[in-house]
């Protein structure tokens, strides 16, 4: 393995960890997980995933970056290829996890979205039933106002005939009396 071989696969290496660092971001705050280059003298300690890009720029880290390196070139066709596959492995079934999780999330997105259309459609759905009810009521009322204003006009027309026909029960009472005397 060329030295421009072994800076692609770092390379590599470092895209496909930050990849994994910012899916897993998404999905849990609270992970905490190993550098992958423990195997090559970086911290063997659990990293807050919060605090991983720093890591990742850290002088240690960036040493046994260079160690690694150092080590592939040195060791093309030795056990190191070994450990670079293991590497890569691991890496594949971070991958393959970070994926599984995405898939999850999608199918969750998904759902989430079909019971907000739902509601919408049913608070639309609401909303019509709410308004026609709000309409019906409008009518019923000026229906009623009406209907008192016609029972009011009638009891006024009332009270002008029975005015009416008391002085028309005067007025031919008075004229009885006149034909009389």
């Amino acid at each position: 393995m060329t030295t421009i071989q072994s800076m692609l696969l770092l390379r590599y290496l470092m895209s496909e960890i930050l990849k994994i660092n910012s899916i897993e971001k998404v999905t849990d705050v609270t992970t905490r997980i190993t550098c992958p280059l423990n195997a090559y003298a970086c911290r063997d300690v659990q990293i807050n995933e919060n605090s991983l890009q720093q890591h990742y720029l850290s002088e240690q880290h960036q040493k046994s970056l260079g160690e690694h390196a150092q080590h592939i070139n040195e060791n093309e066709n030795d056990d190191s290829t070994d450990t670079n596959i293991d590497m890569i492995e691991g890496n594949e079934s971070s991958s393959t996890k970070a994926y599984e999780k995405l898939l999850l999330l999608t199918e969750n997105v998904e759902k989430n979205q079909e019971d907000l259309t739902r509601l919408n459609e049913n608070l639309i759905r609401s909303k019509n039933q709410v308004s026609s009810l709000s309409r019906q009521s409008d009518n019923i009322l000026n229906t009623s106002a009406l209907e008192a204003s016609s029972i009011d006009a009638i009891s006024i027309n009332e009270n002008i005939l029975k005015q009416e026909l008391a002085d028309l029960k005067q007025r031919v009472e008075n004229g009885n009396v006149k034909r009389r005397e």
